[in-house]
């Protein structure tokens, strides 16, 4: 039996298989980076996976998916085929935020004997703004401080304060320095699919809670005025 994951939210496509016996689990990856046409490469990725694996998707017992934040069109192309796959593999389906995935694994990176206090996980969303999420580490528990919200650059220093943040994490360091975060203080970081299989228990949402979380509406708009009249009876 194995677990998928299905990451499409950030700039690619990136999918991980985690199989095997509990003395010998393998995880094994695929990524590809784009931001368009992702709906046509993630399914080849998939099955470069399975067919590596020596498995077949009545092989998974769970897929997990991540919800955003992220690029509108890659979340929901990540989303709607992890639960059309799960509806047709009759396995449950989890969904997880982006931001959240970050937070683990910057916790699992640095738990050997370190505290990471409070600290923001930021993934870049354009326009000047961020996504962000504040977690705390205190004597080896994680949890969280709020949920994933949009920042706004000019209001990020603020953001911080009001948390009380000390270490930021992130894929893009070069940004933490332009904003003139202290150097001790940043911490380089790419969330990846298997990430995911971090993620334990009542971190993982089900059931109607796999949702898209976009914090942001959609770049298009509807058009205006374009609407063919209706031909009266």
């Amino acid at each position: 039996m194995a677990d998928l994951a299905i990451d499409t939210a950030g700039a690619g496509c990136c999918v991980a298989l985690q199989f095997g016996r509990a003395e010998d689990v393998r995880v094994i990856s695929r990524f590809e980076a784009q931001t368009r046409g992702q709906s046509e490469r993630v399914i080849g990725l998939i099955e470069a996976l399975l067919e590596e694996a020596g498995l077949d998707y009545q092989s998974l017992k769970r897929i997990i998916c991540t919800l955003g934040p992220g690029s509108f069109t890659g979340v929901r192309v990540g989303l709607a085929l992890a639960k059309g796959l799960a509806l047709a593999a009759q396995v449950p389906l989890f969904g997880v935020s982006r931001t959240l995935v970050l937070g683990h694994k910057f916790f699992f990176e640095r738990q050997e004997g370190q505290e990471c206090g409070v600290f923001a996980c930021l993934l870049a969303a354009g326009r000047d703004e961020f996504y962000g999420q504040v977690f705390s580490v205190a004597q080896g528990q994680f949890s969280v401080v709020c949920e994933p919200t949009l920042i706004a650059q000019a209001g990020l220093g603020d953001f911080m304060t009001q948390f009380g943040v000390s270490n930021v994490v992130g894929p893009d360091l070069k940004t933490f320095q332009e904003l003139g975060v202290e150097e001790q203080s940043q911490y380089e970081l790419v969330p990846d699919a298997q990430d995911l299989f971090l993620i334990k228990g009542c971190d993982l949402v089900q059931g109607t809670s796999v949702k898209p979380l976009y914090l942001r509406a959609p770049d298009a708009k509807p058009q205006q005025g374009k609407a063919l009249k209706r031909s009266m009876p």
